[in-house]
């Protein structure tokens, strides 16, 4: 069993990003919000609640290390699902002011063990 901050440690491009503390709450906000529309849309037909709680869960995921590492735990057995909430995430990650590049080196999974 990886370690949480030996698995960060070896995947680089997992690493919170660096935010100012407004945009810190404003992603917290946003987060919580879709999470929040998510968990209604569970309810109701009109709104799409997985799409919500996914939508959120990737965005609190880039100011909590607690949020990353459990949707890494439970896209575990879905690995395209995993790599569609690193998209999502990557993007994000662009919209706010991160890199949002992928290293060189790193695959979603860890390192790269090809070369």
């Amino acid at each position: 069993m990886v370690r949480r901050s030996e698995w960060l440690r070896r995947n680089p491009a997992l690493h919170l990003p660096d935010l100012t503390p407004r945009r810190r709450l404003w992603l917290l906000v946003v987060g919580w919000f879709l999470m929040l529309l998510g968990v209604v849309g569970l309810f109701l037909p009109i709104l799409q609640g997985f799409l919500f709680l996914a939508l959120g869960a990737a965005t609190l995921s880039l100011v909590s290390e607690s949020m990353l590492w459990g949707l890494r735990w439970l896209m575990g057995p879905c690995p395209r699902a995993w790599r569609a909430i690193l998209r999502v995430r990557r993007r994000l990650l662009r919209e706010v002011g991160g890199s949002g590049r992928k290293d060189e080196g790193t695959t979603e999974d860890g390192p790269d063990q090809s070369g």
